[in-house]
């Protein structure tokens, strides 16, 4: 109103934009204000999930694991397309599956990279160094193994296998080397969901659904354009300063920002229950905002009374401070009339000043309780 006063005589599209400009620095206040909450309850969400993660960490496992203890790779796991096609010598004889990145010893036996280097590890050497070999029992050095690149090929170019999720119904077929391009799209491969926090490992033709169903999955509240996990967001409603609801007293009915709540019922709301105004000289009711007239007038006369009572106490209080003064007094002429004369003029006006000030509040409170 102010505003539209002092603007009142420039022309109208001036005063529009003005209007205009206080709307956008309204709207400006509080989208800061959402942002800065937004920001806050940001930071509080990444150092909870970091302080848990931290937790959930034992670093003391990893401090003492073996380097054995990273199991290395084994055979491929298929089952072939035709079960009667002949696979011999192209399967390892430690894991039985089918040769990865084949190597032999020098006894020509071929054995999967990672079956043989934990074979080495596990077995005990003679006293030359030599190890034992896992399908013929003789000895064998095992700086002598070496790549065998031509079963490796056969492995991964001759063979016809199904896709190990052929029991959930997947139809691939083809070769092992071909396999891997299938994996990235098979839709029956069990992936890991993407967001995070979330442990699950679904199907590739189900994870859209589960994404989009996902209690992980990152939403926006609609009210306060705070991100956070769906599963997350019930509870987040239950305390959002930006959504509307309704005055607790059941009466009221009236709905106000979250925020703007506890305002409303300090100030406002007509069903708040509220301290009588002469809670101060003993009045313990409280009663609705409403009512408040009504119990003055009820109780009128206990009020009174209880003035009248509080105004008797404070004569006392009055009283007393003046016996106390004129103790005073009585003990500053005597001390006065021991000192030199040079010095009476002096503890007179330090008297005459400090009764003075005293008489001057009393007669203040004198005045303010006879008003009351």
């Amino acid at each position: 109103i102010l505003l539209r006063s002092i603007y009142s005589g420039l022309p109208k599209q001036l005063i529009n934009l003005t209007t205009q400009r206080i709307d956008m620095e309204r709207y400006n206040i509080e989208g800061a204000q959402r942002r800065l909450y937004q920001i806050s309850r940001q930071l509080n969400n990444s150092l909870h999930y970091y302080s848990e993660t931290l937790h959930d960490i034992n670093f003391d496992h990893f401090a003492n694991l073996p380097p054995t203890e990273l199991e290395p790779e084994r055979g491929y796991d298929f089952n072939l397309v035709n079960e009667g096609q002949n696979v011999s010598g192209l399967k390892c004889t430690i894991c039985h599956l089918f040769l990865r990145e084949t190597h032999s010893t020098p006894c020509h036996h071929a054995f999967c990279r990672g079956c043989l280097m934990k074979w080495n590890q596990q077995q005990p050497s003679n006293a030359r160094g030599l190890k034992r070999c896992p399908s013929c029992n003789e000895h064998y050095d095992p700086k002598k193994i070496y790549v065998n690149g031509v079963v490796d090929r056969m492995v991964k170019n001759d063979i016809d296998v199904k896709c190990p999720q052929h029991e959930k119904e997947c139809q691939w077929q083809g070769k092992i080397i071909d396999y891997k391009d299938h994996e990235e799209k098979c839709d029956y491969e069990m992936i890991r969901c993407k967001n995070k926090g979330c442990q699950e490992n679904v199907a590739r033709l189900k994870m859209n659904y589960h994404e989009g169903n996902c209690g992980y999955r990152r939403v926006e509240c609609d009210f306060c354009c705070l991100e956070m996990s769906a599963r997350e967001i019930e509870n987040h409603h239950g305390e959002c300063p930006f959504i509307n609801v309704e005055c607790p007293n059941d009466e009221c009915q009236l709905e106000y920002l979250r925020q703007e709540i506890p305002k409303h019922l300090a100030e406002e709301c007509l069903y708040e229950k509220i301290a009588c105004e002469y809670s101060d000289v003993g009045c313990n009711q409280k009663v609705q905002r409403k009512d408040m007239e009504e119990h003055n007038k009820i109780n009128l006369a206990k009020h009174q009374k209880l003035m009248l009572h509080d105004y008797k106490l404070m004569k006392m209080k009055v009283a007393e401070v003046e016996r106390s003064n004129k103790e005073l007094r009585d003990e500053l002429k005597k001390a006065n009339e021991k000192k030199p004369q040079s010095q009476k003029p002096v503890l007179k006006n330090k008297f005459k000043s400090l009764y003075v000030t005293e008489s001057e509040d009393y007669v203040t409170e004198s005045e303010d309780s006879d008003s009351d």
